[in-house]
C-alpha cells in the first residue's frame, strides 16, 4: 500500500478492525488528524451498533485520535453505504458493512455503489448466526412442526426481518423456498 490517502473507501465488518488499522497507521503517521467516523447501517441499540460502539474507544486508543459512530438507517443498508461512498476516500469515513450491502446491489441495481468495487474490507469483525424462533407460548417446538403449520395455512403466516435483502430476510426466504412453503415476508 503506497499511502493511506490513496486507499479506496474502507468497509469495517462490524467490530475489531484494530490490526488492519494499526498497520495503516504505521504507513501514515499523520493519520488521524481529525475524527474517524464509522457509519452503522443499523438502528442505535441493536447488535451491530453496540458492537461498533464497543470498538470505537479501542480503535481511538490504537489510532491516537477520536472515533465517532454514526447511525444511518434505511433501505437495508443502502443509505449508509451511499453516505460512505460520497465521503472522500481518505480513510476517515468507514462503513460497518454487512452482507446486506452486497445483496442490495443485486436487488436494487440503481444503488449508487458496487460493494465489490467501491469498498475495501479491513477485517471481519463479527459473525451473526441466523436463528429460527417462534413466540415462547407457541405450540411449535421444532422446524418440522413449523413447516407443518405453514403448509396447513398457505399464505396466512408471516415472517419478519429488518428489511428486504437483509440476512434475516434471506434466511426466511431460504427456509420458505427450499421447503416450497407459502408464507409472507414482512420487512
Amino acid at each position: 500500500m503506497p499511502a493511506f490517502s490513496m486507499l479506496r473507501r474502507v468497509t469495517l465488518g462490524a467490530l475489531g478492525a484494530l490490526g488492519g488499522l494499526l498497520a495503516l497507521q504505521a504507513l501514515a503517521q499523520s493519520y488521524p488528524n481529525r475524527p474517524v467516523k464509522i457509519v452503522v447501517p443499523f438502528a442505535a441499540g441493536g447488535g451491530p451498533d453496540i458492537e461498533t460502539r464497543r470498538l470505537a474507544p479501542k480503535l481511538a486508543e490504537a489510532l491516537g485520535g477520536a472515533v465517532v459512530v454514526e447511525n444511518r438507517v434505511g433501505a437495508a443498508g443502502i443509505l449508509a453505504a451511499e453516505v460512505v461512498t460520497q465521503a472522500p476516500a481518505d480513510g476517515y469515513t468507514l462503513l460497518a458493512g454487512s452482507i446486506s450491502q452486497v445483496v442490495q446491489k443485486i436487488l436494487r441495481p440503481e444503488a449508487k455503489f458496487d460493494p465489490v468495487v467501491t469498498f475495501v474490507p479491513i477485517s471481519k469483525t463479527s459473525t451473526t448466526p441466523a436463528v429460527l424462533i417462534v413466540p415462547a407460548d407457541s405450540p411449535i417446538k421444532s422446524a418440522k412442526e413449523l413447516e407443518a403449520l405453514i403448509r396447513s395455512k398457505p399464505g396466512e403466516l408471516n415472517y419478519g426481518s429488518g428489511g428486504i435483502g437483509t440476512s434475516a430476510h434471506i434466511a426466511g426466504a431460504t427456509f420458505v423456498g427450499v421447503l416450497k412453503l407459502n408464507a409472507v415476508h414482512v420487512p
